[in-house]
């Protein structure tokens, strides 16, 4: 992993974000402050270059409601990433999420499920998380993160 970078997010929603990565453990705290519920989006986009090429160009996006990933029977890449962290933190793993202090603890990134399809390069994942509020008629974004990695 080169890099990985959560800056941006709402205050709204989170406040005293931390991640840190170190010896491929990752942690995460934060406090949520206002409750996550159905209609809760994932857009995820991946991005690829080659290793003397300093351009990344996008090859695939995903878009996908939290809430509804995680209350189907069906298994796919992305539920099993999302799974695989509440072994290590106490998240919710369904809607609503209450307001309260989250956290992962030493999740080994090394456990994710990384399709073995992609060849040797560098890539970027970038994910944006949103509520969409149907009934106020809005979507408020809640964080944006950017991990960079180099697949050998």
């Amino acid at each position: 992993l080169k890099t990985l970078e959560c800056d941006n997010y709402n205050v709204t929603y989170l406040r005293n974000l931390s991640v840190s990565l170190k010896d491929s453990q990752l942690n995460v705290n934060f406090n949520l402050i206002s409750s996550l519920v159905a209609g809760l989006r994932v857009n995820m986009d991946f991005y690829s270059r080659k290793e003397n090429i300093n351009i990344y160009h996008i090859f695939y996006s995903y878009s996908f409601d939290a809430c509804t990933l995680m209350s189907t029977m069906r298994s796919n890449l992305f539920k099993r990433w999302f799974a695989s962290f509440f072994a290590y933190g106490n998240f919710k793993p369904d809607c609503p999420v209450p307001p309260s202090h989250y956290y992962i603890k030493n999740y080994n990134i090394k456990n994710l499920d990384i399709p073995t399809f992609l060849f040797p390069g560098y890539y970027r994942f970038v994910f944006n998380i949103i509520q969409n509020r149907k009934k106020e008629k809005r979507s408020d974004s809640i964080i944006s993160c950017s991990v960079e990695i180099k697949m050998k």
